[in-house]
């Protein structure tokens, strides 16, 4: 009866831990697939040669993206925003992107957090869209600075930009789940004894 009732417990165990609830962190970025027709929340330099322009043309959702226009040799594009952020909290980034070139078959994409480099990456150019991920990101302050990059002759593609914390279970999944793992001790240690 004994090895039942542990086979049940660890059955509900287990259950917890796969299908456990966990609380939805919001994405911090404002105007992250780039909806708003004006690129609110978002800076871009005014010089068209460098700067970031929004592109119906093959958004990865939504009726809009952004692109850069392909610039000479020596220059860098830029698209960056200001989060609110909580000092000392971490924060997971991902975002969807894909190059067409000019020049150059792979364009350096690169990321800044907060002035610090957290991706740079030669991305083959043609597409399709790809989701990057940076996970672990670390806010300094009460604002970060998120900054996308592209290198000279390469045209970037970005969409569906996301900021947000990691997953955390709810307290009463924890509670469940404790309570399941003490039963079982305490099975596991009744069992040995008798």
């Amino acid at each position: 009866m004994n090895l039942k009732i542990f086979k049940t417990c660890l059955s509900l165990a287990t259950a917890l831990v796969i299908g456990g609830s966990a609380q939805a962190t919001p994405n911090i970025v404002q105007n992250p697939g780039f909806e708003d027709s004006t690129l609110d929340f978002w800076s871009t330099p005014s010089q068209s040669n460098f700067g970031f322009l929004l592109d119906s043309s093959s958004p990865h959702s939504g009726a809009q993206s952004v692109r850069n226009n392909a610039c000479a040799f020596g220059c860098l594009s830029t698209i960056s925003q200001s989060l609110v952020t909580n000092p000392g909290s971490s924060y997971d980034l991902s975002f969807f992107a894909f190059t067409s070139n000019v020049n150059t078959a792979f364009p350096e994409v690169g990321v800044l957090w907060d002035g610090r480099s957290v991706f740079d990456q030669k991305i083959a150019a043609g597409g399709p869209w790809v989701k990057y991920t940076v996970p672990g990101l670390v806010a300094s302050g009460p604002t970060t600075s998120l900054e996308f990059t592209v290198g000279p002759a390469g045209v970037l593609h970005l969409d569906d930009v996301s900021v947000s914390a990691p997953m955390v279970p709810e307290p009463s999944t924890l509670g469940l789940m404790l309570s399941g793992l003490a039963t079982i001790g305490a099975l596991a240690r009744q069992r040995r004894s008798a």
